[in-house]
């Protein structure tokens, strides 16, 4: 695919989280499709380092790290201009972020634990089982590579 894709996540920067497993797999991602564009619209903990993370390994021109969501209205913003929604925490519980891109035009990647996602599944929904370790980077780059790559 030779065109843009703009893939939002919106999780707390947790451990549990996934972000460095999302970094490691988008890294990948970029040097097949340059064009990917990842947002990260959160906060937590994690904030600094993977702030850090995202400058050492030189992605910073394909990565938007944002401390927050503002608003709704910047939320839906961001959901409207995104081809692609990660949520990959893994939790059961839904948030209004969550909620907006099931009534977007985006394709969804999230925990299979998430039970609005699960409850709403469709074509555009991938399942991603963040606490099973193993694989679950190999999961993730396989969706991706599938969803980009079909644009």
């Amino acid at each position: 695919m030779n065109s843009k894709i703009n893939i939002l996540c919106t999780s707390n920067l947790i451990p549990e989280s996934g972000f460095d497993i999302l970094l490691s797999v988008y890294i990948k991602i970029i040097k097949e499709f340059p064009l990917a564009n990842l947002v990260i619209a959160s906060d937590g903990p994690m904030f600094d380092s993977i702030s850090r993370l995202i400058k050492e390994k030189e992605i910073s021109a394909n990565v938007q790290l944002y401390k927050e969501f503002v608003s709704k209205d910047w939320a839906r913003v961001l959901l409207s201009l995104s081809d692609l929604y990660i949520n990959v925490e893994a939790n059961t519980v839904s948030n209004n972020i969550d909620r907006m891109a099931l009534k977007s035009n985006a394709k969804i990647i999230c925990s299979h634990r998430n039970k609005e996602f699960v409850q709403h599944l469709n074509d555009n929904i991938y399942l991603v089982d963040p606490s099973d370790s193993s694989d679950v980077e190999d999961k993730l780059l396989q969706v991706l590579k599938l969803i980009i790559g079909n644009g």
